[in-house]
């Protein structure tokens, strides 16, 4: 009896040292799995962070303004990923657009009216075109003309439309007592107040990010 107890208590021993083994094994490969998934997640979610960030610009009405943001944001992909020069792999992004009418910087002259109320426009001193109709304009191949125009013109223009040469005046803006004002037209000033729509958005078979999109003027 002695010795069948003694295997007894052996055989329990074994069975509890292999539920113990059982339940260690399992634990680790849960926590093997969770990890994979904590390691495979954060790409997963930053790839659809990403897509949505330009997705929410796939609109059938939007402004110039909105297009002047996602030019901002690819051209901040562009950096970040150090693809702003040679223009090659899947995480370049690209952004097209076509405009309805020209996009001209115009320096218009207005004189006093005989009635001494209101002004009239005299004419046009200089039109320059810098952006054409009905032809596409991408970052990858305008890019620095996009930027200096568009981008950089909001923040050295003020973002608006500009007074000045007033005659009968030293001030740079507007007074009643002048006679004759100028007025510059900038393209970025004009180009954020245009209305667009996205006409297609495309993506890396690889990656699955979005890597172009196509804006159209209304």
């Amino acid at each position: 009896m002695e010795n069948a107890s003694k295997a007894l208590m052996m055989a329990g021993g074994v069975l509890i040292a292999l539920v113990t083994i059982s339940i260690f094994y399992y634990m680790f490969s849960q926590i093997s799995t969770f990890r994979k998934q904590v390691d495979e997640n954060p790409t997963e979610a930053a790839l659809l962070a990403f897509n949505q960030g330009f997705e929410s610009y796939n609109k059938k009405i939007m402004y110039g303004a909105d297009l002047i943001s996602v030019l901002n944001k690819a051209i901040d992909n562009n950096r970040s990923y150090d693809v702003e020069t040679g223009y090659e792999g899947p995480y370049y992004m690209d952004i097209v657009f076509v405009l309805k009418n020209n996009l001209e910087t115009r320096v218009e002259t207005f004189v006093l009216n005989s009635t001494g109320v209101g002004y009239d426009r005299t004419k046009t001193d200089n039109v320059d075109t810098v952006f054409e109709a009905n032809k596409e304009y991408s970052l990858k191949i305008d890019g620095e003309k996009i930027k200096t125009l568009l981008i950089e013109g909001l923040s050295w223009k003020d973002e608006d439309d500009k007074i000045y040469n007033n005659q009968e005046s030293s001030v740079s803006t507007y007074t009643p007592g002048c006679r004759t004002y100028t007025v510059t037209y900038y393209p970025a000033a004009e180009f954020k107040r245009r209305v667009f729509y996205c006409q297609g958005t495309e993506y890396d078979e690889g990656t699955g990010r979005i890597v172009k999109m196509i804006f159209y003027e209304k």
